[in-house]
């Protein structure tokens, strides 16, 4: 299944139109009945939460988190690597925004077209757009996790991200998720 959002350029003139937050908030991950799109909305919403223990919950035990393109030199990380990074951003995190422009479902995948706006409490904005590809499994109790996400993200807004992160680490804190 595959649902797609038409992007305006101006607010709504009458309540006959909409914004593309008001659409994506229309088709918001919570709105699908499909259990791989409710394990990956409750991940999502473990973002929105700043909820470090809503994220692992989902997350098998082999997980593995790849960002491309490859070019940016962004390593390979594991489950316990990816938490700790995500634990970071999110404490130093003071809103966190997603809008979804497009879901896509197959078996043991469910690919997500979204923009990702983040506020850091260091003054950092961050406006990403990124294709996310989550791959599910059945564990060996029988729940569905999350194996693998892989995100093709923006190359500026990430390389922004990372001199941003930079930044912060000297100052004490990390952005780098």
């Amino acid at each position: 299944m595959t649902l797609e959002v038409e992007v305006q350029d101006s607010p709504p003139k009458s309540s006959n139109e909409t914004t593309l937050s008001h659409f994506a908030q229309m088709i918001a991950l919570e709105n699908y009945d499909s259990p791989q799109i409710k394990i990956v909305s409750e991940f999502v919403r473990g973002f929105r939460e700043s909820d470090p223990a809503l994220l692992a919950k989902h997350l098998h035990k082999d997980f593995r988190r790849i960002i491309h393109p490859r070019s940016l030199g962004v390593p390979e990380v594991d489950r316990d690597e990816w938490l700790k990074n995500v634990a970071g951003v999110l404490s130093i995190t003071t809103q966190l925004e997603t809008i979804n422009h497009s879901v896509t479902e197959a078996p043991g995948t469910v690919i997500v077209h979204a923009t990702t706006k983040l506020k850091s409490s260091s003054g950092v904005d961050v406006d990403r757009e990124s294709i996310y590809i989550t791959t599910l499994v059945t564990d060996e109790d029988g729940n569905l996790k999350i194996k693998q996400s892989e995100e093709f993200t923006d190359s500026k807004a990430y390389l922004d991200l990372f001199n941003a992160a930079a930044e912060a680490k000297a100052g004490g804190a990390s952005l780098a998720a």
